[in-house]
């Protein structure tokens, strides 16, 4: 037993679960003995329970079960005096898909459960990382993995840099591949990328490259520098942690991702279901700005906010050349149209950079 195992604060709570929640926890749940649903709308449990809070995660034992719940596991916790009429302090566990578990705990004070109240809204939005020192090999390595592969996977990837300027498809570049004992991580000048092994479908490892095949089919390559290699047992281990993925708390990656200024949508302007939060980066279109300088003179300005170019570009230049240019053969206002549509690229080059650095 670690010292965690000993941080224990233990209350006596009366339970009330569905059958639908208790299948969806089926993988964290050791059954005791047959449960005895209560029929109505929904097969349902109510029975005396004890709720063990670990700094880890917390303990749900009582005579039909045991259930040991990480923190990162759980979406939200609601709180409140008094549930369906039952007097004492009731809890509510909210998990996956609307999930819930509710503790009704009495005897307990006001001021007890305003400080459990706090612990457990604290856990749940910070949720400890277990593990996270834990690292077993950093292998140097070439890293090649594509552009659509960063913004399929941007719910993992923290960038360091705005990459809509690098004009890339592929990237391939220095950088590191480390391994932990719960998760992965891959880092390099452009971006990070920290994988759960619940989100490595597969993982094909030879002497000179790796490649991971993500949940989400997209390939990453990593091409190993000259002395590195992976011992045997290492490899297992990776094999054996993504065929039964140990506890990673990914609400940590989405933070970070969170807090990244660069975090943006792709050219479709779509943002790949970014985390709540996710400062995103509503950048222009090369083309499109294009495409509207070709078929109106300065329509581009207007289309990166540049309103008073537009107007001036459109309304008075753009004029005043046309009517110069029945006297030159329109040669002034071709070359202004030109000018205009040629410079479309940088319009929207400085317009993205501007909203990059206001972020």
């Amino acid at each position: 037993m670690d010292n965690t195992e000993k941080e224990c604060k233990s209350y006596q709570c009366k339970l009330s679960v569905n059958e639908r929640t208790i299948d969806f926890l089926k993988d964290i749940t050791n059954f005791k003995q047959e449960i005895n649903w209560i029929n109505g709308t929904e097969n349902r449990l109510n029975c005396e329970s004890l709720f063990n809070l670990y700094p880890n995660y917390l303990v749900l034992d009582n005579d039909y079960f045991t259930q040991k719940i990480f923190y990162d596991k759980i979406d939200r916790v609601e709180f409140s005096n008094n549930m369906s009429g039952l007097f004492g302090n009731a809890i509510t566990l909210i998990l996956g898909s609307n999930h819930k578990i509710f503790l009704n705990i009495s005897n307990m004070k006001n001021n007890e459960f305003y400080d459990l109240k706090d612990e457990l809204i604290e856990k749940v939005k910070n949720p400890p990382i277990l593990g996270r020192n834990e690292i077993l090999k950093v292998i140097n390595c070439i890293v090649i993995e594509k552009l659509e592969t960063l913004y399929k996977s941007d719910n993992i990837t923290s960038l360091k840099k705005d990459i809509s300027s690098l004009n890339k498809t592929v990237f391939e570049e220095n950088g590191v591949f480390i391994i932990f004992d719960n998760h992965l991580k891959i880092e390099n000048a452009i971006f990070i990328q920290e994988f759960p092994y619940s989100l490595i479908k597969n993982i094909d490892i030879t002497d000179e490259l790796i490649n991971l095949l993500l949940d989400n089919n997209e390939t990453i390559t990593l091409k190993f520098n000259i002395n590195e290699e992976l011992t045997d047992e290492l490899k297992n281990k990776i094999q054996k942690n993504i065929t039964n993925p140990p506890n990673f708390s990914t609400k940590e990656i989405h933070n970070r991702v969170t807090s990244n200024p660069v975090a943006q949508v792709n050219s479709f302007g779509e943002t790949n279901n970014l985390p709540n939060n996710t400062i995103v980066i509503n950048k222009k279109s090369n083309a499109l700005c294009f495409i509207l300088n070709l078929l109106f003179c300065g329509a581009g300005y207007a289309y990166v906010d540049h309103w008073l170019r537009f107007i001036i570009s459109f309304f008075i230049i753009w004029p005043i050349l046309i009517f110069i240019g029945f006297a030159t053969f329109m040669i002034p206002p071709i070359l202004y149209w030109l000018y205009v549509v040629v410079n479309s690229n940088s319009m929207v080059n400085e317009y993205n950079k501007r909203i990059l650095n206001n972020s």
